[in-house]
């Protein structure tokens, strides 16, 4: 019962936070991560490259340093903001699974250590 009603009451309190507490720039962001497509040459210009990185990566990628998305500055930031998308697009889907299972290893043994 509990657990039904704290759920009802933040159902209830997040149409109300959305339009009355948040500001404008805060309320585009949100619809930005729920529709990047919505506004491509505007607020979603750096989901939609970062998407594009992505998805040029391929399997094996395309080579260490050679990254067009980021090389090109279509990737704004992307020593920080978008550095997952520019290691996507130099390695490939099989460097974001190593670099993944080197996270589950990492934690793992700070797990068992622990």
């Amino acid at each position: 019962k509990t657990i039904v009603l704290m759920l009802g009451s933040l159902g209830a309190f997040v149409p109300f936070a959305y339009f009355f507490l948040l500001k404008e720039y805060q309320q585009t962001r949100i619809l930005t991560f729920l529709n990047p497509g919505s506004d491509l040459l505007g607020s979603g210009w750096n989901v939609t490259q970062s998407m594009i990185a992505v998805g040029s990566g391929g399997l094996f990628g395309k080579g260490l340093l050679h990254g067009t998305q980021s090389k090109l500055k279509f990737l704004p930031e992307s020593h920080t903001d978008f550095i997952g998308a520019v290691y996507l697009e130099e390695t490939g889907f099989i460097g974001g699974v190593i670099l993944l299972g080197l996270y589950f290893w990492l934690i793992y043994n700070i797990i068992r250590i622990g």
